[in-house]
């Protein structure tokens, strides 16, 4: 995977994608740029590109068919749409070019662990951990009898946090137990979304960016919009609604691949991730994205 990088006020990445003379002739168009930057917005049908551009719908249809010969469109998914089968389109890439024959530099980045350090504080107490991280139940539980798929997440996590402490206590609790045994009062950092994890679905309306609360895997809403794609997933931080005196981190995505996700971009977006963190409430929606092609969610953009 390639990526282009600028230094601004720190370093920030996009994926790059090289192209053969042939296929870079194909994009240098000024009607096929404007479909791409629209598809690097959101996903599309042609019709809708058509209705957006303003461009007659054959038209579309043309030059989506050139852009995919050049290799820099994906089909993001399909839909039943008034009785044919739409696909919606997506750029493979942020960027698209040539390079040249020539030897790469070697440079060094290594992320700044303060701000992390910074978003779970109330968690490090010394060298300990201070609170408990909650998964959902591998067993069928809760109102929908759903079974937890990201509680292993918590293992990547906790690889993440050991840099700052070294636990003396086993602080992983199922959401079962945590019920059971009336911990909802202290520190805690939840690992999945509401409709598997049953403290996720406590807390879930006391949340800025929240779960649908009539189908938890349908979308998560913010003030001003709502995500529907699966690989979509919220990073919060707020007061535990239980005790005003601890504090809640959640985790969690639409689906397992969004909790993936999120777990992703605490381990490798960092500094855009925290850019602007200070102390207090964290808001966050990310979505995930398979940027080497192999199936399998490797990075992240911040949505809002």
């Amino acid at each position: 995977m390639k990526y282009l990088l600028k230094k601004d006020n720190g370093y920030h990445t996009k994926k790059f994608k090289d192209l053969k003379p042939k296929d870079l002739k194909a994009i240098s168009n000024e009607v096929r740029l404007k479909i791409l930057n629209e598809l690097k917005k959101e996903p599309m049908y042609p019709n809708q590109l058509a209705k957006k551009l303003k461009i007659h719908e054959q038209k579309i249809y043309y030059h989506i068919n050139e852009l995919k010969k050049a290799g820099v469109l994906r089909v993001v998914k399909t839909e039943e749409i008034k009785g044919s089968l739409a696909s919606y389109y997506g750029v493979k890439a942020d960027a698209f070019g040539l390079e040249l024959n020539c030897d790469y530099e070697r440079i060094n980045l290594k992320q700044d662990p303060s701000k992390l350090r910074l978003l779970f504080k109330e968690f490090i107490k010394g060298s300990d951990f201070n609170g408990i991280i909650v998964v959902g139940s591998p067993l069928p539980h809760g109102p929908y009898k759903a079974v937890a798929r990201d509680g292993h997440y918590a293992t990547q996590l906790g690889l993440l946090l050991g840099q700052f402490m070294k636990p003396s206590k086993f602080s992983v609790r199922l959401d079962t137990d945590v019920i059971n045994e009336k911990r909802l009062k202290e520190n805690m950092i939840l690992i999945g979304g509401p409709g598997t994890n049953l403290i996720t679905a406590k807390v879930n309306k006391h949340l800025t960016n929240h779960f649908n609360e009539d189908n938890y895997w349908t979308s998560i809403k913010t003030k001003n919009n709502e995500y529907t794609d699966d690989t979509c997933g919220i990073i919060s931080k707020t007061i535990n609604p239980f005790n005003e005196e601890k504090t809640i981190i959640l985790i969690a995505g639409l689906r397992v691949v969004g909790t993936k996700s999120c777990i992703i971009g605490l381990m490798k977006h960092q500094e855009e991730l925290l850019s602007d963190y200070k102390e207090g409430d964290f808001n966050k929606v990310i979505k995930g994205y398979d940027f080497d092609g192999d199936g399998k969610i490797d990075g992240v953009e911040v949505l809002e």
